[in-house]
């Protein structure tokens, strides 16, 4: 049987937010944990701290996972 195209959307629409939440994870936990204010922080361009500057290394590597 073929599904609805709503009910296609819809999968597609939870996979791309599954995929944004474990991007967002992967950002945050590493060696050093950083909070969601300091990966927001980073992403606005300022990488004043160390925890800016451990979100800005770790981003390269969550692009790369999300096409693997």
């Amino acid at each position: 049987m073929r599904r609805s195209t709503t009910t296609r959307a819809l999968r597609l629409l939870a996979s791309i937010a599954a995929l944004l939440v474990l991007a967002a994870l992967s950002v945050a936990f590493g060696v050093r944990v950083v909070t969601a204010d300091e990966v927001l922080s980073a992403l606005s361009g300022t990488s004043d701290g160390v925890a800016e500057a451990a979100v800005l290394q770790r981003i390269p590597r969550a692009v790369l996972a999300m096409f693997v």
